[in-house]
């Protein structure tokens, strides 16, 4: 409990020992291990949802809480938690660390999805830092200063988080270039074309300018994915699939190479199928349908 945060924290300083907070150990970077000795302070076992408020599209969540879990409480509201860095993490642990992840092209990162912090400081007393409302400029961005301390300025332990709507609809494409220039100028026209993709990864399959290890042939070892969602409504996968045979509104401005190779169009909870194959050739594909 957060009392219980307290009080340790007053016999650290007591005792000047080390505190290293600790959660549910995901990371990969190391922060985690007491280097120092001292206290390796657990929060996993913090692990209460407190509240749901749907219309206002925010949790208030404990330290422990993982983000998998909340996203399988909120989507009962057809809400998400939409900062996913590829792991079982604690959400108190990924604000600690300002965590991002794929889809932070569209969401952001965790400074943009942490709304406000309760924090236990080391000489025990207990602030508050943030604000539920949708912008506001008073006092100083104390908030956006805690997240990512990585557990030095103080322990986290009650946070609100802002929840997103959950798409409609899916739509994704990959696409092979022969070298990281291609892709990077692909990625920036895309992003200045309006698409407002939720993610653009570039994944390198055996480099570039190779045969991947496996799978179908692509020109070039680099492969290019684009992932769309969005609503039905608002045409989103008609978009997806005329982007899928060009990925802009000019195809010949692109590198693409000589045989560029997509996947189908994915479409999930939608109808119908999208109709993908050259993107090089704006008249090689059927318009895209979901």
């Amino acid at each position: 409990t957060e009392a219980d945060i307290v009080a340790v924290l007053a016999f650290a300083l007591r005792h000047r020992l080390p505190i290293t907070p600790y959660a549910v150990g995901s990371s990969l970077e190391g922060h985690a291990v007491p280097l120092h000795g001292g206290i390796s302070l657990d929060v996993s076992r913090m692990t209460r949802i407190i509240e749901i408020v749907p219309e206002s599209g925010y949790a208030v969540v404990e330290p422990g809480v993982t983000y998998p879990e909340l996203n399988r409480q909120a989507r009962r509201y057809g809400l998400h938690f939409a900062v996913d860095p590829g792991a079982e993490a604690s959400l108190g642990g990924m604000a600690a660390t300002g965590a991002s992840g794929t889809a932070a092209l569209r969401y952001g990162t965790m400074h943009d999805n942490v709304l406000t912090l309760r924090v236990a400081l080391m000489n025990g007393e207990v602030i508050e830092v943030g604000s539920l409302a949708r912008k506001s400029s008073a006092g100083y961005d104390l908030k956006n200063l805690f997240v990512g301390s990585e557990g030095t300025l103080g322990v986290f332990t009650r946070l609100a988080v802002r929840l997103h709507p959950l798409p409609s609809a899916v739509a994704s494409v990959q696409v092979g270039f022969g070298s990281v220039q291609e892709a990077t100028a692909a990625s920036l026209l895309v992003l200045a074309s309006g698409l407002h993709p939720e993610r653009l990864e570039l994944p390198r399959c055996g480099g570039f300018g190779r045969r991947p290890a496996a799978g179908p042939r692509v020109a070039g070892g680099g492969r290019w994915h684009a992932d769309r969602r969005g609503s039905q409504r608002g045409g989103t996968l008609r978009l997806m699939g005329g982007a899928a045979r060009g990925l802009l509104r000019h195809p010949g401005d692109v590198p693409w190479p000589s045989r560029p190779h997509h996947r189908p169009l994915r479409a999930d909870r939608a109808t119908g199928r999208g109709d993908l194959r050259h993107a090089g050739d704006p008249g090689a594909a059927g318009p895209g349908r979901a």
